[in-house]
């Protein structure tokens, strides 16, 4: 994407685990390298190597164009909920995420973002500059997101449950 848009920024919000007992991540240790293979570190590509308080993720992602979350096609993948959907959702990102979990249903089927097969990188471009580049496709896309983030509230997903306290019958 770099190549054909040279205002594209890549920041990876947290690289390294917070405790320092916990090695670095192999997929952690290849993306450095191929950023600095690639001459993209400290220039498109950043990483920030801790992770940022709890209390200030959202001073970050208030600053993003789009949230990006990708995975490899992996038994994991099928049982994870990645709550970083969650915050990208919270501050109304559009979403690109790769197939295969949870949320990957959840954008697609109600128009969050683009979702993009594992290992695809053509395919991940196009959604990129699909969401980043239109601002019309961008704009309309994170209306969507923030209609949908208000039925992840805790008010609303708990919903059924404190109904059912409120007249519990048996099964």
């Amino acid at each position: 994407v770099s190549r054909r848009h040279d205002s594209v920024r890549l920041y990876f919000l947290g690289v390294e685990h917070p405790s320092p007992h916990v090695e670095t991540m192999k997929m952690a240790r290849d993306a450095y390298e191929l950023a600095d293979s690639l001459g993209l570190r400290d220039s498109v590509v950043f990483f920030n190597p801790g992770w940022v308080p709890y209390d200030q993720r959202a001073d970050y992602l208030l600053d993003a164009d789009l949230g990006v979350s990708t995975h490899l096609d992996h038994l994991e993948t099928a049982f994870s909920f990645r709550t970083r959907i969650l915050d990208y959702l919270w501050v109304g990102l559009p979403i690109v995420s790769t197939d295969g979990d949870t949320f990957g249903h959840v954008i697609r089927d109600n128009g969050l973002g683009r979702v993009v097969p594992p290992n695809d990188v053509d395919a991940l471009r196009v959604a990129l500059e699909d969401l980043l580049y239109s601002d019309e496709v961008r704009a309309e896309t994170a209306a969507r997101v923030r209609a949908f983030a208000a039925s992840m509230t805790w008010q609303t997903a708990l919903e059924p449950l404190i109904e059912f306290c409120r007249a519990p019958r048996r099964a």
